[in-house]
This record gives structure tokens, C-alpha cells and sequence, in this order.
């Protein structure tokens, strides 16, 4: 059994709750990126916003004054370092998102892509495994 530490990314672009919301747009831009994990000073994961998150700035006309925690889903499904692939990816096939944060004690440690699942399917694949 796979599990989600086998093929988490480890080295994730996060963002702070606290900053300005045209700085997160210009590094989802600079970094092609659809989301990001938003964690606090410590670390610990607070929330994530998505290109789904900030389509109504659109409507505001205005950047000024506004963070991070001002568009960010607060309510995150995350799963733990030793969750299933088959559950993770039971959860992808149920759920729009393109990205789950794995925590271990609040703490963000990886993250699992939709595009990770499909990775190791491909390699399993070519390796003639069953999964």
C-alpha cells in the first residue's frame, strides 16, 4: 500500500495569511501555480486559496488593503503523512480539487496533486505492478 508521504512534494510555495492579496497573484503567476497552502508564523496550516479564491477581486476593482485571509478557504481537508493513495484518490474522484495540504500535528508537511497520483500510476504502470 502507497501512502501519501511516498509521493508528496515536500518543497511547497506557501503563503502567509497576512499578505497583501496582489503579492499572492504575482506568485501564482511567476511560479505557474493554481494554489497555495496559507500557514501562519509557526508553520501550521491555516487555510489555502486557489485561482477559484480570488475571481472575485475582479469584482472589488481594488487590491488596496486587502490579504491573503481575506480570500482564502478557511476550511481545508487534509490528510495525514501515512493516509492511503486509494484514499486520497477515492477523495479526488468525489471532490473538485486539484490539491489536498498533508499535516502532521497542524503542521504543513507536503502536499498531494492530483498530477502526484496520476505520476505513480504511470510508474507502476511501466514497472508492469499492480496498484
Amino acid at each position: 500500500m502507497y501512502e501519501a508521504q511516498s509521493i508528496m512534494t515536500k518543497d511547497i510555495v506557501t503563503i502567509n495569511q497576512n499578505t497583501p492579496i496582489y503579492e499572492v497573484l504575482n506568485v501564482m503567476i511567476g511560479a505557474r501555480i493554481s494554489g497555495l497552502p496559507v500557514v501562519d508564523d509557526g508553520n501550521n496550516l491555516v487555510g489555502i486559496i486557489t485561482e477559484k479564491d480570488l475571481m472575485p477581486i475582479f469584482k472589488h476593482h481594488s487590491l488596496t488593503n486587502q490579504t491573503v485571509a481575506d480570500y482564502m478557504t478557511k476550511e481545508v481537508k487534509t490528510f495525514s503523512p501515512e493516509a492511503s493513495i486509494d484514499e486520497i484518490s477515492e477523495f479526488f474522484a468525489t471532490h473538485s480539487f486539484r490539491r489536498v495540504p498533508i499535516v502532521k500535528d497542524k503542521k504543513l508537511v507536503g502536499i498531494v496533486a492530483r498530477r502526484d497520483i496520476i505520476s505513480l500510476i504511470i510508474h507502476l504502470w511501466g514497472q508492469k505492478q499492480t496498484f
